[in-house]
């Protein structure tokens, strides 16, 4: 969804939005997150969720890196109507903590996603700080890389790309860093870390 936006590289790397989604764009973000667990259509996302969507559109003006991450999160599971109302909550919360240019509410959005990664998969994520952003990753260089079978490789990448965390190409043959999880894991993953995984 990324391409619904136009971004502007600055010297502090501030992503700058020209245009975002609309509000029907939202609500079918959010619809097709529900999908996954077996809700129909649209009509039947509850009450609150479309209160909830219609206020984080309002707030982050339809910011399609954020309203994605937001509804990715939702995909986890058959929550209570307590857990997901607390998680509502906490998403306004931390909109209003942050402005939409503060590099602090990138970093917040990608770690959101980083919690659905057991500690194997975060490993192999941290290592795909080897590469750089926006170029074509063959899924058999990541199997080199991380020492798995080409399935399992390939099941590694369908869930690095169900929580945005990277983009997946048509072809399912390979894969790309988007310029802001490239930078979150060059600012994050240790000088030392860095240079092992590119010996390896």
């Amino acid at each position: 969804h990324l391409d619904k936006c136009e971004f502007l590289g600055t010297r502090k790397n501030v992503i700058d939005i020209k245009k975002g989604f609309t509000m029907s764009e939202s609500i079918e973000l959010f619809w097709k997150a529900f999908n996954e667990l077996r809700i129909e259509n649209v009509n039947e996302l509850p009450h609150d969720m479309s209160e909830f969507i219609e206020e984080v559109h309002t707030r982050c003006s339809g910011h399609p890196f954020i309203m994605s991450f937001i509804a990715k999160s939702f995909q986890t599971s058959q929550e209570s109507i307590v857990k997901r109302r607390l998680r509502c909550v906490n998403w306004i919360k931390s909109l209003d903590e942050y402005r939409l240019h503060d590099e602090k509410q990138i970093k917040m959005s990608v770690e959101e996603s980083l919690k659905f990664l057991d500690t194997n998969q975060m490993e192999y994520y941290k290592k795909m700080v080897v590469f750089t952003d926006n170029v074509d990753v063959p899924l058999e260089v990541l199997s080199k890389l991380w020492g798995t079978h080409p399935e399992e490789t390939e099941l590694i990448v369908i869930r690095f790309h169900k929580y945005s965390l990277i983009e997946k190409q048509l072809n399912n043959e390979t894969c790309s860093l988007h310029y802001v999880h490239y930078k979150y894991l060059k600012d994050n993953v240790s000088e030392e870390l860095q240079q092992r995984y590119h010996r390896e």
